[in-house]
């Protein structure tokens, strides 16, 4: 069996990433667990990729984990709404992703005016967080 892989648009550019490893989903799971009951305690939703965060036709991202806030009502939430209520963007740091996630997204996170966009190294267990008047 094949590995899958990840498609993101980025500024019109197609980024094509094999799917993530088990070292990634294992740093992933480690965030989630603890972020979930204290997300949901204040009003806020997290979810894993992959899932389209798409900011026009020729931007659309999978970020790893996306928080929201969530919307009072129980209707069915539309990517749209999701996207309009976006609060935290985090990337676990992949060899293949390195200068995307460090660069190219940070500054769309930033452009996008996103609260919070974390990058998670996990062989040194270390965040970096961006904001978006972060330089």
């Amino acid at each position: 069996m094949s590995a899958g892989h990840r498609y993101e648009i980025i500024d019109g550019m197609l980024y094509v990433t094999p799917s993530p490893g088990t070292p990634h989903q294992r740093a992933l799971s480690e965030l989630i667990g603890p972020l979930w009951p204290y997300a949901k305690r204040v009003g806020l939703y997290p979810m894993t990729s992959p899932a389209d965060i798409e900011f026009s036709e020729h931007t659309v991202v999978q970020p790893d984990l996306f928080v929201f806030t969530e919307p009072s009502d129980a209707r069915q939430w539309t990517w749209s709404e999701i996207t309009s209520r976006l609060v935290l963007a985090v990337e676990v740091l992949s060899p293949s992703m390195v200068r995307r996630d460090r660069i190219i997204k940070r500054r769309l996170y930033q452009t996008q005016r996103i609260p919070e966009y974390w990058i998670i190294d996990a062989v040194p267990r270390e965040i970096q967080r961006w904001r978006p008047d972060s330089s």
